[in-house]
Formats: C-alpha cells, sequence, structure tokens
C-alpha cells in the first residue's frame, strides 16, 4: 500500500501566505493598470479639450480679421470704383487667405477681379448657389454720404461664407439706396 501523504500545519500555512502575496501582487497590478489606463485617458482627452478650445479661438480671430478686411475692402469699393492696381495689392498683401478677390454688385454681376487668371471675367452674372445666397443676405449699414456722391450710400457686405478653404472672397459694392430702403 501507498503511503498516504500528510499535510502538515507549517506547510498549509507557509502555502496560504504564498497564495495571499501572489492574490495581493496579481490585484495590485491588474488596479494599477486600470488607474493609470483611466488617468492617461483622462488627461489625453483634457490636453485635446485645450488645444482645440485654443485652435477654435484662433481660427475665430482669424476669420473676424479676414471679415474686417472685406468689410473694409467693400467700403472702398461702395465709396468709389477701385482701381485695378489697388484691388491687385490687395489681394497680394491677403493672398495667403483667399484664392481671389471679387468685387459684385448687389445684382451679382462682377465688377473687378483679382487675380486676372482666376478663369472669372468683369462682367460675369454670379448663378452658384452660395452666391444666390449671399446676395439674398446682404448686410446694410446705415446710409451715409459718400466722398464722391451726394448721394446716399450704403455700405453693403456678405455675410461669412460657409464650407471649404480656397473660396473666394465676395466683396459687394453699394449703390445709391432712398433712406428708407433695407437693401441695397
Amino acid at each position: 500500500m501507498k503511503k498516504r501523504r500528510t499535510y502538515t500545519l507549517r506547510f498549509i500555512l507557509e502555502m496560504l501566505v504564498v497564495f495571499s502575496v501572489l492574490a495581493t501582487i496579481l490585484i495590485e497590478v491588474i488596479s494599477s493598470l486600470h488607474v493609470n489606463r483611466t488617468s492617461l485617458s483622462s488627461n489625453y482627452l483634457e490636453n485635446n479639450y485645450h488645444y482645440a478650445k485654443k485652435l477654435a479661438k484662433n481660427t475665430t480671430d482669424i476669420l473676424t480679421a479676414l471679415q474686417n478686411n472685406i468689410d473694409a475692402i467693400a467700403k472702398q469699393a461702395g465709396d468709389k470704383p477701385l482701381k485695378n492696381a489697388d484691388l491687385q495689392a490687395w489681394y497680394m498683401a491677403n493672398r495667403q487667405y483667399f484664392h481671389s478677390l471679387l468685387i459684385a454688385d448687389a445684382t451679382g454681376h462682377i465688377q473687378a477681379v483679382s487675380p486676372a487668371a482666376s478663369g472669372v471675367t468683369a462682367g460675369t452674372l454670379l448663378t452658384s448657389h452660395a452666391a444666390r445666397l449671399a446676395l439674398s443676405t446682404i448686410r446694410c449699414t446705415a446710409p451715409g454720404r459718400s466722398t464722391s456722391s451726394p448721394v446716399p450710400i450704403r455700405h453693403c457686405t456678405t455675410p461669412k461664407l460657409q464650407g471649404g478653404t480656397r473660396r473666394p472672397a465676395f466683396a459687394w459694392r453699394s449703390r445709391p439706396c432712398s433712406p428708407g430702403a433695407s437693401r441695397c
């Protein structure tokens, strides 16, 4: 017969201690990995949020400056017809932001284009959806007197265009309006 193996109390206690130590190490490793992963993802998301917020502010600042530039050139075009040299100089100063610059009247006929090689010529009627949308949402300032004309003038500009990059900038040339008119 085989001799029955017996475990001593000492051996049982040693095995219990070894098992407890191994279980504790395993639990600590798993919990530290979980906490570390949660902390890293939280920090990563927080940093991305702040970076996106900063980019949004910078983009807003750039778009505001561009809209101010377009408003200024629209005001100049409303006061007096712009010379091609003036239009070209404005375009060259802002060409990193705009593909081309179109000056059109309130009916959508192009008055001037810069650069001339943009594929559009003066006198062309704007018929695209974006142009029709811009024509329907022209905003005008209060009527005032132009230095070159005794007729009351409203300065009209389009709202910011949405979508895509490298879009033409539209500056609308004002036309004389009656003092009570809501649109140019």
